[in-house]
């Protein structure tokens, strides 16, 4: 019998992340996180990532109705108490198909876009929100190149591979070099692959 919460999240998470001899075994992971969860308050993105295994039927779950409800459940009464926990609850609702037509998507939207100015996480929230959801081409390529700028090292891939392809923006190998040299400075591994793949980058 496992009584300790920090292990039962433990497993709960290995058995979520495709860590236990490769397999995702999200009804193993469902279990630990319900007994975890009478002493520990699941992250919200564990409870979407439950919630969208059983509605989908991925990641070794059947779809179930009933448990997406009841993780969906879960995640709705969740009352974020610090930054970090908000920006979570937020890139959750902004990531999930289960919540496209959330009412209150709109104001989570802007919620993370005034946070944005000054905060790294949000400024990378925003830009891969609308990388994804291009429903303006301009908005997506400006944030993204804001993120860039800032320093975050995923934007800088992202913005690199964006200037090779000419997908939002107008393509650039000038541009495009330069972004994926500044990501592989900072150790990023794909931008270093396909600087050394790449001999019209070299």
């Amino acid at each position: 019998h496992i009584h300790d919460k920090d292990m039962m999240f433990g497993l709960a998470r290995i058995y979520a992340d495709d860590k236990w001899d490769g397999i995702s075994n999200i009804e193993t992971a469902n279990y630990f996180f319900r007994q975890a969860s009478q002493f520990y308050i699941c992250s919200p993105n564990d409870m979407i990532y439950i919630a969208e295994s059983y509605a989908l039927g991925i990641n070794g779950a059947q779809k179930n109705k009933q448990l997406e409800q009841e993780w969906l459940s879960r995640f709705q009464k969740f009352v974020p108490a610090s930054p970090h926990e908000k920006m979570q609850y937020a890139a959750s609702i902004l990531a999930s198909p289960l919540f496209e037509n959330y009412l209150e998507k709109e104001k989570i939207l802007s919620f993370v876009t005034d946070e944005a100015n000054n905060n790294k996480v949000a400024l990378n929230l925003i830009a891969n929100y609308y990388l994804t959801n291009p429903s303006d081409k301009n908005e997506a390529a400006n944030w993204m190149i804001k993120s860039a700028k800032y320093g975050e090292t995923g934007s800088m891939l992202t913005l690199g591979k964006l200037y090779l392809s000419g997908y939002l923006v107008e393509p650039s190998l000038k541009d495009a070099k330069y972004w994926l040299q500044q990501a592989s400075n900072l150790g990023d591994e794909e931008a270093k692959n396909i600087l050394k793949r790449s001999e019209f980058l070299r």
